[in-house]
């Protein structure tokens, strides 16, 4: 179960480091980082591993959910990325972007 509020609280915190920076965005693909922003998600295939399948972009508008057309709709139905307020792009599997 996610909260909805503290997600919201955590992009606006990003968005405010974004401005004081001057960035134009973030992305974060590490299991822990994708975990605190999403409310609890797991972006992981295998427990082991520190970088998962898809990772958070985080922009002064928008923010989404990036992985490839495999992962994409088990991110939509199980870790309810759209629900949570991440929008998902998807790219073919096949392609290199792994963002490591």
């Amino acid at each position: 179960m996610f909260v909805r509020e503290e997600i919201e609280e955590k992009k606006k915190r990003i968005r405010l480091l974004l401005e004081e920076l001057g960035f134009d965005a973030v992305y974060l693909k590490k299991q822990s980082n994708f975990s605190w922003l999403s409310g609890g998600g797991l972006n992981v295939v295998g427990i082991t591993l520190e970088l998962g399948v898809a990772g958070l972009l985080i922009t002064p508008g928008e923010t989404f959910a990036i992985c490839n057309n495999i992962e994409s709709p088990r991110m939509e139905r199980e870790e309810k990325l759209e629900e949570r307020g991440f929008e998902i792009h998807s790219f073919p599997w096949y392609e290199d972007r792994r963002g490591s």
